[in-house]
């Protein structure tokens, strides 16, 4: 921040202003409270089952990820805070994974964290709301800086507010947090600009930094967009003052990032170590080999055009018929007014002006015809719309209030630009786009007609030299009546979960919670328990998390962005396609595999029935409780069993599944380069691998006692700590259930010593001879060394500050305009 008085920047919409001051204009900075009291007024409309708490905002619809990953992730992050601090190594993801980079992908749930995780599932339509309400505060503070009047602003906020991506995105929850940070990185960059004060833009940097890393390129493309057409509408645009701003901008941004630094890095090393972020699984090729001028089909052409209308008028939830599914399309609605407003704007600004408005449109308006772009704009990582779509319902949103500020003020309003865009919005609402097969809801089309008269008429009648203020309140009235109608449908017209279900035997709290309780009352050892079916509740997807609500160890996982080496050892195994992109986020686990829940201490298994026959032969059951039935494996290993044999990867990679399972109980599946570790292991003979019909309980029984003979006796086991002892009786690898990762350090007889991967992506430890004292600590490889550069971005600002302080112009940018 700067004490330097600052030179004025030309405003966004210069205008001649012919009214007199109205209530909105009189009631001066108090005016964002009038503002908030409406976004929380239309909020309560909307959202007012789930606020009274009669429904819990978690849906088993479409938005099943709200109770398959929302949910139990929290929940574990709340168990974990509050168990051991800050996140690191948890057992409880996958078969065990670092959690750290997730953490603050949304910080609005550290209130769910210090309330605890029996506060989980109520408390996130209040931290939705607190979003919803936090972004409109923002948006309306921005566009005061750009000098919209507060009436104008007022409207701003509320269409921001109860977009389509606000909205649809609070029902997936991170999406409302992506709103909250551009808007508020808008609003710095904005007070930067004009008055010098840098404060806000580098906490702007520093919450998507501590979110999400991918953000920061996708909303920097967007500041770059806005910064140019920001200069370039108002004549600003000099080579000399976009250099210095952009590199200025640089230097706070790096601030920003440094004091982010022990969380942005690890979430940068989550993403780079797991199938989509390294590549080895993505979209890359296939979308960027795309032609860039290829059209969008007209499916998705059209349901790009309905959802600027409305997000509901292709349908709400399982319902939605359009494109993809309802988070997935495009979600760029941001109010009726906007359509009708929108094409105002360029019939009222000056023709220098013009020109940056076209060009700034059709950026964000042609990725939808040509999708390449859009791709591009995700670096081909994936077919998104996502926070694209609220890009493209800030142009709509910002052209929208900036017309209306021009008239109201200048009291001009073009009937040829409303005559052109009544008949367009005629042309694109009815156009058959997808071959008579989808069926617009005729509520909402009625709406949205009626709106677009309704808006048409109090327009022109507030454009008139003599109109009256109260057609203003009229028009908000209308404006907050569509919007609570619109987000409301959007929300309420979903299959949510009653707030009965918490306390009913059903959903996360069914009869698996009594088996997991018996099982752990009578088993104090380290096991894993997989299930059958999925307690969730969920009407679409399966819920693979449910160990993290239910508190148990398990093999499945929902993430997206799983442990690359967990999911290399379930494609080493077939259990998952090599090339499917969605079985790495949707990893299944081992349920299906008896053999590899034995050699992984899958001790334990959940069913409702015997749907596979081999449960008859490999388990007993030994409990029911309601429609659960615990069953107890015959056949199984401790934690931390020996080889004594090898067959290398090459080897390994050619045997049929059933062949991989069998060799996997008499060797270990070593990579070539880490042969040479490992003198004293024997190599195993494919040849002698028993053939299916030659399989017996006996010599099963016979392959559990041999592994389990020189296993690892522990005297310790914590998410972040192992430790026990080994006898060897020769030279063996010890084979550790869980993904290999460098943050697993390893002392063998209190000296440091090297995990070897082994399977295709476990954990190994080599021992000679004799007997071995081990010990395995946990730690985040990045979190603690950021603190450095967190060090280093608290220097730099203080420096700044003094600099400031001592009135040198070194950051000042309006000097330059």
């Amino acid at each position: 921040m700067s004490n330097k008085k600052s030179t004025p920047v030309k405003q966004a919409i210069p205008v001649v202003n012919n009214t007199s001051p109205d209530f909105f204009e009189k009631a001066a900075k108090k005016s964002i409270l009038i503002a908030v009291a409406l976004i929380v007024v239309v909020s309560f409309i909307a959202f007012k089952d789930f606020i009274l708490l009669n429904k819990v905002y978690l849906f088993k619809d479409i938005g099943s990820d709200t109770v398959n990953a929302g949910y139990p992730y929290f929940y574990n992050f709340a168990e974990y805070f509050h168990k051991y601090g800050m996140p690191s190594w948890s057992f409880k993801e996958a078969m065990g994974q670092n959690i750290a980079g997730g953490f603050l992908r949304d910080p609005f749930m550290l209130l769910g964290y210090f309330a605890g995780s029996a506060s989980i599932p109520k408390i996130f339509i209040f931290t939705e709301l607190i979003k919803i309400i936090a972004s409109g505060a923002v948006f309306y503070l921005l566009l005061k800086q750009l000098k919209v009047s507060n009436f104008s602003s007022i409207i701003g906020s509320l269409l921001f507010s109860f977009s389509g991506f606000m909205i649809i995105g609070s029902s997936w929850y991170v999406f409302t947090y992506e709103a909250f940070s551009l808007a508020l990185l808008l609003l710095g960059f904005e007070l930067y600009f004009q008055k010098n004060k840098w404060l806000v833009f580098v906490i702007a940097i520093f919450l998507i930094g501590i979110s999400m890393p991918f953000d920061l390129f996708l909303m920097g493309i967007f500041l770059l967009f806005y910064i140019l057409f920001r200069l370039g509408q108002t004549d600003q645009l000099k080579p000399k003052l976009v250099v210095t701003l952009i590199l200025k901008l640089c230097l706070l941004g790096l601030i920003g990032l440094l004091l982010s630094a022990p969380f942005l890095l690890e979430s940068i090393v989550q993403i780079l170590e797991s199938p989509r972020g390294s590549g080895t699984n993505s979209y890359y090729n296939l979308l960027s080999s795309q032609p860039l001028f290829e059209t969008a089909d007209r499916v998705q052409f059209g349901t790009s055009v309905m959802r600027l209308f409305s997000s509901n008028l292709l349908g709400v939830g399982n319902d939605f018929a359009g494109w993809q599914n309802y988070l997935e399309a495009s979600m760029s609605y941001c109010g009726i007014i906007s359509i009708i407003l929108m094409p105002q704007v360029f019939a009222l600004i000056s023709k220098s002006a013009k020109k940056w408005y076209i060009i700034w449109l059709l950026i964000w308006i042609l990725p939808n015809i040509f999708p390449y772009f859009r791709h591009a704009l995700w670096l081909f990582s994936g077919d998104y719309y996502r926070l694209f779509s609220l890009c493209v319902s800030l142009v709509f949103i910002f052209y929208s209030v900036f017309a209306l500020d021009l008239i109201i003020k200048n009291k001009k309003f073009s009937l040829i630009a409303l005559a052109i865009t009544l008949v367009l919005s005629l042309i694109l609402l009815n156009f058959d786009y997808f071959d008579g097969a989808v069926q617009k809801d005729p509520m909402v089309s009625f709406f949205v007609y009626a709106s677009l008269v309704v808006y048409s008429v109090l327009l022109f009648l507030i454009a008139k030299p003599d109109s009256s203020v109260y057609l203003k309140y009229a028009l908000l009235l209308v404006i907050c009546i569509e919007l609570a109608y619109m987000s409301g449908s959007s929300v309420n017209d979903r299959v949510a979960v009653p707030v009965s279900e918490l306390s009913e035997k059903t959903g996360y709290n069914d009869y698996s919670v009594e088996a997991i309780n018996y099982i752990k009352k009578n088993d104090k050892s380290f096991y894993r328990i997989d299930k059958d079916y999925y307690s969730s509740g969920a009407l679409v997807h399966k819920s693979l998390n449910d160990n993290k609500v239910q508190d148990y160890y398990g093999t499945s996982s929902y993430s997206p962005f799983a442990n690359n080496n967990y999911i290399n050892y379930l494609k080493a195994y077939g259990i998952i396609g090599k090339e499917s992109e969605a079985e790495t986020r949707w990893s299944p686990g081992l349920i299906s595999r008896p053999f590899l829940q034995s050699l992984n201490q899958v001790k334990y298994i959940l069913i409702k029935s015997y749907t596979n026959p081999i449960w008859h032969i490999t388990y007993d059951s030994v409990a029911k409780f309601g429609d659960v039935i615990v069953l107890k494996s015959k056949f199984t290993i401790p934690f931390g069993f020996t080889y004594k044999q090898y067959v290398t990867q090459v080897q390994f990679d050619s045997l049929s599944n059933w062949q991989k399972d069998v060799v996997s109980f008499n060797a270990c599946i070593m990579a070539n380069d880490d042969l040479s570790k490992t003198s004293g292991l024997k190599p195993y003979d494919i040849k002698d691998t028993i053939p299916a019909n030659q399989f017996t309980s006996e010599l099963y029984n016979k392959y559990i006692s041999a592994l389990s003979a020189d296993s690892l006796k522990l005297s310790n086991f914590t998410d972040t700590k192992i430790a026990g002892h080994v006898i060897s009786t020769q030279p063996e690898m010890m084979y550790l259930s869980f993904p290999y990762d460098k943050g697993w350090h390893l002392k063998v007889d209190g000296q440091s010593a090297d995990c070897i991967k082994l399977n295709n992506g476990m954990t190994g430890i080599y021992f000679t001879q004799g007997t071995h004292q081990i010990e395995l600590n946990y730690k985040l490889q990045y979190f603690y060394k950021g603190f450095i550069l967190l060090l280093a971005g608290l220097l730099l600002m203080l420096l700044l500050f003094i600099i400031n302080r001592k009135g040198n112009s070194f950051m000042n940018v309006t000097k330059e305009v």
